[in-house]
């Protein structure tokens, strides 16, 4: 038997001999240790040239694909859809009436009758020919002289062909009033009213023997007994005989 002493120098004079695939190992006289470590892979310096080298090459190859790449073309941008804008509700002023829902159209009064009636007596107009406005004006003045001086028997047809029309436009309003809508007569009085104005306020003001009348009528009194129509006929006969005792000087005041 060898000795204790012995047997630790004979294994660790012969290293080699022991397999690298068993690094623990136990005998009956040592206790387990390691034997041998595994010995470490080493990568020669060329080896790691290469390597570099060849990195780079695929980093080059890499960033050269990348560059030679189409760019993608960006999607086109879609337009904003604006809100459409809420129309206003229609008001009074602004309602569209249709034709069907005004009113029936007044009759021509007994004068404008016996003027259309003259006008046809005229010899005829040649084919595309139009009566200039003129020749309605002094159409318009002929007529109104030959009619003061019609009497009233003759005036008497004319007007009742315009009483018999008027009854009979005064039914139609009466059918049209309780068949309408009320909205629609509420917009009809609305706008003729708005229509009125307008046409007020796009006047010039008057002179001369209007702005005379105007004057006239604030001070006026009606004699008593007249009513209505006759009302007027006074005070416009009145307006006149005074009109007719001012002096030159004092009618200039009503033309400035």
């Amino acid at each position: 038997m060898f000795s204790l002493f012995a047997q630790r120098v004979a294994l660790r004079a012969t290293p080699r001999l022991v397999s690298a695939a068993v690094p623990l190992a136990r005998t009956f006289i040592a206790p387990a240790r390691i034997l041998y470590a595994a010995p470490r892979k080493t990568t020669a310096p060329t080896q790691l040239k290469t390597t570099k080298k060849a990195e780079a090459t695929k980093a080059k190859t890499a960033s050269t694909k990348a560059k030679a790449a189409p760019k993608k073309k960006a999607a086109p941008k879609k337009k904003a859809v604006k809100p459409k804008k809420k129309e206003p509700k229609p008001t009074l002023l602004t309602m569209k009436i249709p034709k069907e829902a005004r009113p029936p159209t007044r009759p021509p009064t007994a004068y404008l009758m016996y003027s259309v009636e003259q006008l046809k007596n005229q010899p005829p107009m040649q084919p595309g020919q139009k009566r200039s406005i003129e020749d309605m004006r002094q159409h318009a003045r002929t007529v109104g002289k030959q009619w003061h001086t019609l009497s009233d028997a003759q005036k008497q047809p004319y007007n009742e062909r315009y009483r018999a029309a008027y009854a009979e436009w005064e039914k139609a309003m009466e059918q049209w009033k309780e068949s309408s809508d009320p909205q629609i007569l509420k917009a009809i009085t609305r706008q003729a009213r708005a229509k009125r104005r307008a046409n007020t306020d796009a006047r010039p003001e008057p002179k001369g023997y209007i702005r005379f009348i105007k004057e006239f009528w604030t001070t006026y009194k009606s004699p008593e007994g007249v009513q209505r129509i006759a009302i007027g006929r006074a005070g416009m006969s009145a307006a006149g005989a005074k009109w007719k005792t001012l002096s030159d000087a004092e009618k200039a005041r009503y033309y400035e």
